[in-house]
This record gives structure tokens, sequence and C-alpha cells, in this order.
């Protein structure tokens, strides 16, 4: 049996630095073929923001039909637009300065990714994950998330990811999509970007029908056997972590499995495909 599983998410999906079978998606696609013998044909949507992200979403269904979507919210567009100083490289290369003021529609983190541009510039120099940060710059940085939440930045953010969600969730009950929501992993490079994730995570919990909606806490700074689940840098994830965030996803993954009905439209669908073969 074939079922088609789509992921919208960021870097995690395709960390350069781990091995591509330590992947946590790989690690999930390998322990449902030997348990289920199930092959999972994995796409994954790369999105960085939220503008674009539900046509993304729409354009993949059409393009090859989807039957569980695994929507991971991302703390770093969420960051981005909850900071109130943004820097970013603008389309013609060039470094620019502004202040991110949603009240006066000024949302730069909408409309250029300095991190996507930078590595297009530099392809390796993206790539020491257990850099970490003078204090004083960590200082700076939490300054400045501190300044966009008091400026309702962090509000604007959340209410914002929380609409993308909601036609998420509205066209995955239209398709009839399984949706898993995966939430953000911690944040551990700051202790005020730490707050701001679990402060995002705690939104989306209180915010959806969690009884409806199947949501996958990531939370967390250590394994159970007290390993790191983040590089040096505490921004991302190592393997132990997508180790972690595999087995969460494998046990969500198995309710649907024992699920007659969603297994009975897999089943109708497979047979449709192979009529029209």
């Amino acid at each position: 049996m074939n079922i088609n599983l789509r992921i919208a998410g960021g870097c995690f999906t395709e960390q350069h630095n781990i091995a591509f079978d330590k992947l946590y998606h790989q690690i999930v696609k390998g322990y449902i073929k030997k348990n289920f013998d199930i092959d999972l044909n994995i796409n994954i949507i790369r999105y960085e923001r939220f503008a674009n992200c539900f046509d993304k979403i729409k354009k993949s269904n059409i393009d090859n039909p989807i039957d569980i979507l695994l929507f991971h919210i991302r703390s770093e567009q969420y960051l981005r637009l909850a900071k109130l100083y943004y820097k970013f490289t603008d389309e013609n290369g060039k470094k620019r300065h502004t202040l991110n003021m949603p009240l006066f529609k000024i949302l730069n983190p909408e409309k250029f990714d300095l991190l996507q541009l930078f590595r297009q510039s530099s392809s390796d120099a993206y790539t020491d994950y257990n850099l970490k940060e003078t204090s004083l710059h960590n200082f700076l940085v939490s300054m400045n998330y501190l300044a966009g939440l008091l400026s309702g930045n962090t509000y604007f953010a959340l209410k914002n990811y929380f609409n993308l969600l909601n036609l998420v969730i509205d066209y995955c009950t239209e398709k009839n999509i399984k949706l898993i929501v995966v939430g953000p992993a911690s944040r551990p490079h700051t202790k005020f970007e730490n707050f701001l994730t679990s402060r995002l995570n705690s939104f989306m919990i209180n915010s959806i029908d969690t009884q409806k909606i199947k949501y996958i806490n990531c939370l967390g700074n250590f394994s159970e056997n007290n390993k790191s689940l983040f590089f040096e840098n505490g921004i991302y994830v190592n393997e132990e972590g997508h180790q972690r965030i595999g087995g969460l996803i494998i046990n969500s993954l198995i309710e649907l499995f024992t699920d007659e009905y969603f297994m009975q439209s897999i089943n109708r669908r497979s047979s449709i495909v192979n009529q029209q073969l």
C-alpha cells in the first residue's frame, strides 16, 4: 500500500549536516515500511513566509493528491515577525535595515528572507551549527524581541499564524486530508527566544480543537536519556532531536493506521488509481 505523506515545513526537513537516512521523516518512513508494509511517498513543501504557504499546499495537492499532511509550526518566521528591528538582503543583493511595524503595514519579513538569500550567495557560510554568539549579541537579540513584544508584533505574528493554520485545517477538512500539526521545537538559542517559542506552542494548543486535530507537542531540550536535542548554537536540532521527533510522529501515524475509516478511504483511492492505470 502507498500513502502520500506531504510535509510543510522549513530547514528542519532538509538539514544537510545530518545523514539523509537519519532525518526524522526517513526514520518514520523506514519504521512504517518495516512494521506496517506501507510505503510512504514523502514530498516536502518548503515555506518561509505565511503569505505563500497556503497556496503552496493547494498547488501540491492538485499536482499530487495528499493523504496525510504534516504541518510544521515553525518558530523561525514567527520570530522574524516578532522582532522590531529586522535586517535582510533585498532582491539586488544589498543588505538592508528596517523597522518591522505591522501596524503600519511594514512587513519586510514577509517579503525578504535573509537566511534564504544568504544561502544562495554562500552555500557553505551557514553551516556552523555549533557556533555560539557572544553574551552581548544574545542580549541585543533579546532586547529586539522585547521591543517587538511591547509594540504588538508578537501578537500580530501569533494571530497571522493562527489564521494560516485555520486555512490549512479548513482545506484539509474539505479535501478529506488527514492533518497532523507538528508544534515548534524549543529554541534554547536564547532564553527569550525559548520563551516566545513556548508562547507560540501554548497559543496553538489553546486555540485549536486538539480533540479533532492531532497536535504533536515537540518542546523540550533533552531526550529521555538526558541527551541534548540541539547543536551548540541552540537553533538546529541534532540527530538525537530527529530521532525524538520521528518517534512522536510515528505514534500519531500508528493511530491513523488503526483507524478503519481512514484505511478504507486509502484503499478506495488506491483502487481508483489502479483502474486509471
